[in-house]
């Protein structure tokens, strides 16, 4: 038997991967993972961020379509600051006058533009202008905060 036909048949005997192989192979994976990282923490960030202004968004449409309705029906809208909370089963509307009077059957109706379970630990602040027009709705999602329109 030559030495080819030896070193061909050893070969054959020896499965699996050496230490060394294994070695680089999980070096290149560590350095790969070492460079996806920072940049998946920072996607995860900029997608929170998003998803709270998107929310700030909606709650802002849905704050206006009730004060264009009550508008339309003639029923005078004032100047108040609307603190909107949930527990997950109850939805609790705080209004704090900003030169008018507090208006409990408002505070009744907003209550149904909005879904309890999904504001659960949120807190939504709407400013409403003397001319019932909404300035500002501000989110509040356990420390993520979005504003609409943007200042």
């Amino acid at each position: 038997m030559t030495f080819m036909q030896k070193l061909r048949k050893s070969a054959k005997e020896k499965k699996g991967f050496t230490l060394i192989e294994l070695i680089i192979v999980i070096a290149i994976i560590a350095i790969l993972i070492a460079l996806i990282a920072p940049n998946l923490v920072k996607f995860l960030s900029t997608a929170k961020n998003t998803s709270v202004e998107a929310n700030a968004k909606t709650a802002y449409t849905s704050i206006q379509t009730y004060l264009t309705e009550k508008e339309t029906a003639g029923t005078p809208v004032t100047a108040n600051t609307y603190i909107i909370t949930s527990d997950g089963t109850n939805l609790k509307v705080e209004i704090n006058a900003a030169g008018g009077t507090e208006n409990a059957a408002m505070a009744a109706d907003l209550k149904s533009y909005f879904n309890p379970k999904e504001l659960k630990s949120v807190t939504i602040t709407a400013k409403v202008a003397a001319s019932s027009a909404l300035e500002d709705v501000k989110w509040d999602s356990n420390g993520q905060i979005g504003n609409y329109p943007k200042n």
